[in-house]
């Protein structure tokens, strides 16, 4: 008869002793374990309060960027930045401000800046997409101007 189920004693104290072990021993993994899925939540908790005023600045900047007010959209990512410098989105929402506020130069400069930041990540499409447009834009106004 396999070890399942066999009468009481039959493989002596000493079985029942790795028994005890085992059931002791996937208790401790299992406290581990809930352990280790609730580290990233406690790191979020203890978020440097910098980073976190430069987040919500973000969020600022999102709903100004998606309401039309790049302006304002740029001003709440210079806050952001001042905050926490390596915030690579605030260089991705100021350079889609900067790119319909007109100001090409400034847009393409924050879009390197964001892309310097994400080194080892794939390129984001739309930030390659509105480069290329504004590659075309200037190269169109070189040719305007040349003429």
């Amino acid at each position: 008869m396999g070890l399942v189920g066999s009468a009481p004693g039959r493989f002596g104290r000493g079985w029942e002793a790795v028994l005890s072990l085992r059931t002791h021993f996937c208790s401790h993994l299992l406290c581990l374990l809930a352990l280790l899925t609730a580290l990233p939540a406690l790191a979020d908790e203890e978020e440097d309060p910098l980073v976190a005023q430069a987040n919500r600045q973000l969020e600022l900047a999102r709903s100004d960027l998606e309401s039309g007010a790049y302006d304002r959209a740029v001003k709440a990512c210079d806050s952001a930045l001042r905050l926490d410098p390596t915030n690579r989105e605030a260089f991705k929402i100021k350079g889609l401000a900067l790119h319909k506020l007109d100001k090409l130069d400034d847009a393409q400069a924050m879009f390197m800046a964001y892309e310097s930041l994400r080194s080892g990540l794939p390129p984001d499409a739309e930030v390659a997409e509105i480069m290329e447009k504004i590659r075309v834009k200037k190269a169109l106004a070189l040719q305007k101007a040349a003429a």
